[in-house]
């Protein structure tokens, strides 16, 4: 009876042991991803993810952003130009001594449509390029002038029925020498919202690193129509 206590109370203390050595493993690693996002050394980095982002799906649910959801109808603007670790994620929210200026603002509102969101991108990732504001956004217009909206999207009369599978092809096909390894689509649940391609810091495409992936169901994806277009799904 007695050695069976026992044994019960090495199981129990062992037992705690494990979930104590778990729970500084999990602290340590939680310190390390911090470290990479926030501490990271500004301009070391290794390519670009260049965010577009379907602006029906995102003004269905941000009616207060009247600079891009209030006027005409946007189809792709550009979310981001986000630089990016081989190894997954990317340095964010680095020290900047630098804002954007009125011209540059402007500027980047003609596919960038809301200065909240250009004040954002600089804030989050763009001061982590090493560059200034000017040429951030300099470079992000390049990025995204550099990409061709598919047909498909660019004036579309009525709701295209598509999966995300359909979605990136029709970005390959647009676009030479892109394949699958190079972009990811992401969505709301069932709801397009927005593709991801990979550049490296010439704006070159190329492969993509590490967690960079498609995350939408399967099937046909919901893609809500910009303003004049008619809803067939």
């Amino acid at each position: 009876m007695v050695s069976t206590k026992i044994a019960n109370l090495r199981a129990l203390l062992l037992l705690v042991f494990l979930a104590a050595t778990t729970l500084v493993i999990s602290a340590a690693a939680a310190r390390s991803h911090s470290r990479t996002h926030e501490n990271a050394s500004i301009g070391e980095f290794d390519y670009y993810l260049v965010s577009l982002s379907w602006s029906p799906s995102f003004c269905e649910t941000h009616r207060d952003e009247k600079e891009q959801c209030g006027g005409r109808g946007f189809g792709f603007v550009l979310h981001g130009v986000w630089p990016q670790y081989l190894r997954g994620y990317g340095p964010q929210h680095c020290a900047a001594n630098q804002q954007p200026d009125d011209a540059t603002i402007l500027h980047t509102l003609a596919f960038m449509p809301s200065r909240h969101l250009v004040q954002h991108e600089w804030e989050t990732h763009g001061a982590c390029t090493g560059m200034s504001p000017t040429e951030y956004f300099a470079l992000a217009d390049r990025a995204f002038a550099s990409v061709k909206i598919p047909g498909a999207f660019a004036a579309p009369q009525s709701a295209a029925q598509l999966s995300a599978k359909d979605v990136a092809q029709a970005f390959i096909a647009a676009n030479p020498g892109m394949d699958d390894s190079m972009l990811a689509v992401t969505c709301s649940r069932n709801e397009l919202s927005e593709v991801r391609i990979c550049m490296d810091k010439d704006l070159h495409l190329q492969t993509c690193g590490k967690g960079v992936t498609t995350q939408c169901p399967s099937g046909a994806l919901r893609i809500p129509l910009a303003r004049g277009g008619t809803r067939t799904n």
